[in-house]
């Protein structure tokens, strides 16, 4: 491809040559079949509520008519999760239970009051997998997480994590140094 057409593609979106290789292709596979188990890792009560493979991610908002796709993201996952809440006036109840306790003798009994909150409530998190079947320049796999991020809010939205899912784990912690989270491939997939 000429320096020309490969501008004018990268801007149409982000250039995944690893896209047309098997190895993206068993990774993915493998993924789909295993997200519900790395999902419910996250608490018992997490429930995947929407999947979806190569999910555009665009230029504009909503009904906006001239949308541009900037990439695709390799999986999209969105799950909710129980989490315990509690009123004002059990939080006092549950601190003067506490005081009440020797913490020499009730440690146990002293944390099981503190970590126990009696109303559910649910939060709604979402998971962008991005598979690389190899890392080739790991500049590149966080420029393309950075131009999704642009796109689909920001660095700051606690509840959307973006997870990197390789056999290739040479660059793991430069990847969680910049929020990235990363996963690799049991051996055998590819």
């Amino acid at each position: 491809m000429n320096r020309k057409d490969k501008a004018m593609n990268q801007s149409k979106g982000f250039v995944d040559d690893d896209l047309k290789t098997d190895d993206h292709d068993r990774i993915m596979i493998w993924l789909d079949g295993a997200v519900d188990n790395i999902i419910s890792k996250k608490g018992g009560s997490a429930k995947i509520t929407e999947k979806i493979w190569e999910l555009p991610i665009t230029t504009g908002s909503p009904g906006y008519s001239q949308k541009r796709i900037v990439g695709y993201v390799d999986m999209f996952v969105r799950y909710v999760q129980e989490t315990r809440m509690e009123s004002e006036e059990e939080v006092e109840q549950r601190m003067r239970r506490c005081e009440n306790i020797d913490s020499l003798k009730f440690d146990d009994e002293k944390n099981r009051l503190l970590s126990t909150s009696p109303n559910p409530i649910k939060s709604q998190f979402v998971v962008l997998f991005e598979v690389k079947s190899r890392i080739k320049n790991i500049g590149e796999v966080i420029r393309q997480i950075r131009q999704y991020q642009q796109y689909l809010g920001g660095y700051d939205i606690h509840n959307q994590k973006y997870l990197i899912v390789s056999p290739d784990d040479r660059f793991k912690d430069i990847l969680k140094s910049q929020g990235i989270g990363f996963m690799k491939v049991p051996d055998g997939v590819v």
